[in-house]
């Protein structure tokens, strides 16, 4: 079997583990795969083969560590798995490209930037005249007020988002009624509060950072589309059916052939000149109309179902990245379901002890 070394950045997030096992499946290839985080917990040495400790991708250190792991280790390619380092990875891209470490996602020549920003694809869509996205209004301090009457508060709840964030990371909900239900909610459902007031939400305001926007509240069914991308040419686009959520991350899903969906991403997906793996968000409105919520251009957490329904989109992300062929004629295996429960590692003295 060939060897390949495989980085994964972010790796101590809870659904990374199944990400990662899809490799663990190959047939013809062998992965060595080191994991790095900034906090890394001992127990994530059960599914990756090496452990390395990273600034945080904000830190002005963090390229240079990330780039000597990759260098002491031989990594082939290096895989980023949040949405935060896209811009400063992409911003040196050539320190790692020009010394044989291939990246897993879009190039130069794509508008990765702009896919990667949800102020910045409205916009760029916008003036497209492509009405594919919730109305959206980047926040000041000064048009806060305005903002939520403009897109339906009170009667409607009004998301408030971090336009480049990762997951749930400055993602809220603000709506009094559901603010209040949840503070002595004893439903499972309510356990994760995303709800606030208008006046907490007015009473942030002194500490607003540059960034964040608010967005239309749709409530209709979420959907995934995982996609696999040839410099703008879409290979395979299946989709999940988001059943239940929690934290932003779907934990129960149906894989789907949707057509709304398809029609979507290969239209944008060419548009952007995407590459490599490519997540994109969507939820239906109250006429069930499809809307684009996010692009996330990186392989979304939701990759495993895919390659338990036969369709093993980390490997052919790896093996796009270092231009080897792949098999464009996999179907796979729709109405398979995923429930991701809380999954169980152990470890002891920083010795991994299995699941």
């Amino acid at each position: 079997m060939k060897k390949i070394n495989v980085l994964f950045t972010a790796c101590g997030g809870w659904p990374t583990c199944g990400t990662i096992d899809t490799l663990r499946h190959s047939s013809e290839y062998e992965y060595h795969i080191i994991g790095v985080d900034c906090k890394p917990n001992p127990a994530a040495r059960n599914y990756v083969d090496d452990l390395v400790k990273v600034p945080r991708f904000d830190d002005a250190a963090y390229i240079e560590s990330l780039y000597n792991i990759c260098r002491g280790y031989g990594i082939d390619v290096l895989v980023p798995l949040i949405s935060d380092e896209i811009p400063v990875i992409n911003a040196n891209r050539d320190l790692f490209e020009k010394n044989g470490i291939s990246i897993l996602m879009s190039g130069t020549d794509s508008m990765i930037e702009t896919a990667n920003n949800k102020w910045e694809l409205d916009k760029f869509l916008t003036e497209r005249g492509i009405d594919i996205m919730p109305e959206s209004v980047l926040l000041t301090k000064e048009n806060a007020e305005e903002a939520l009457e403009r897109l339906g508060y009170p009667d409607k709840p009004v998301c408030l988002k971090c336009i480049d964030g990762c997951g749930s990371s400055g993602f809220r909900i603000i709506d009094d009624r559901m603010a209040k239900e949840v503070v002595f909610a004893r439903s499972r459902v309510l356990r994760t509060n995303k709800w606030i007031s208008k006046a907490q939400f007015m009473g942030a305001m002194d500490n607003l950072e540059t960034g964040f926007m608010l967005q239309e509240y749709l409530d209709g069914e979420e959907l995934g589309t995982i996609c696999l991308v040839d410099h703008g040419r879409t290979i395979y686009s299946p989709s999940h059916r988001n059943i239940e959520m929690e934290l932003s991350t779907t934990t129960y899903c149906e894989l789907v052939d949707d057509h709304d969906a398809n029609w979507i991403v290969r239209m944008l997906n060419g548009m952007l000149k995407l590459d490599g793996n490519i997540g994109y968000d969507f939820k239906r409105d109250a006429e069930g109309r499809l809307m684009l919520m996010e692009i996330n251009p990186r392989i979304s957490a939701t990759v495993s179902l895919a390659a338990k329904a036969g369709l093993n989109l980390v490997e052919l992300g790896i093996l796009h990245a270092l231009g080897l062929e792949i098999d464009e004629t996999i179907v796979p295996e729709y109405g398979l379901r995923l429930l991701r429960n809380y999954g169980t590692l152990y470890e002891k003295d920083g010795v991994p002890r299995g699941r």
